[in-house]
């Protein structure tokens, strides 16, 4: 799981790169507090996940409830790509030449209060198929339940939380914890829970 704090990408340049695309599938909730945009860029996600919009869109919902943030009104978006896409992404923007599971590009360093109508632009959540299959398989945990995680850690990095800490970590596992509680997924820190 990576965050992304240089190399941004924009929600509206995203948006613009996916909509040149004729191959990807998007969908997009909009609510009060939280606009998710969502984009199967991978089409052998459908075979995967039976309703992989709506589960992202609850993951993602579900973080940015219980993170707590000042934040008022946000977008997000997020990406269901392949092995291939993400290992691009994280060449360029990394200098790794390799897939990760997920990568987020934080469009804000920290959160800031939205102000007005305009929605605070959160970032980007880019998630491999193939990295996520095989983890979710060596995991013994389902892609659906894995699939939340990645979205919900995700969502948190976009709202300026971080883990390079002791204390960073085990305040967002226990957030991420939370989280997958609500969405009815075994917490993935727990191996006794996971296996039961």
């Amino acid at each position: 799981m990576k965050f992304m704090k240089q190399g941004k990408l924009s929600l509206r340049v995203m948006k613009k790169k996916i909509m040149s695309n004729n191959r990807s599938s998007f969908s997009f909730l909009r609510d009060s507090k939280l606009s998710v945009f969502i984009d199967i860029r991978d089409s052998e996600w459908n075979s995967i996940i039976s309703d992989a919009q709506t589960l992202c869109i609850r993951a993602a919902h579900a973080a940015f409830s219980l993170a707590k943030s000042d934040i008022k009104k946000g977008e997000a978006s997020v990406v269901l790509a392949d092995d291939r896409f993400v290992k691009d992404l994280n060449l360029r923007y990394r200098g790794l030449n390799k897939s990760t599971n997920v990568l987020a590009f934080a469009s804000l360093d920290f959160p800031e209060p939205s102000f007005g109508f305009f929605p605070v632009q959160l970032g980007d959540i880019i998630i491999s198929r193939e990295t996520t299959v095989t983890e979710a398989q060596i995991e013994e945990k389902t892609v659906t339940s894995h699939v939340c995680h990645l979205v919900v850690h995700g969502m948190l990095h976009l709202l300026g939380f971080d883990h390079q800490e002791e204390e960073d970590i085990a305040k967002m596992e226990a957030l991420e914890t939370e989280c997958l509680k609500i969405l009815d997924v075994p917490d993935p820190y727990n191996l006794q829970k996971r296996d039961s």
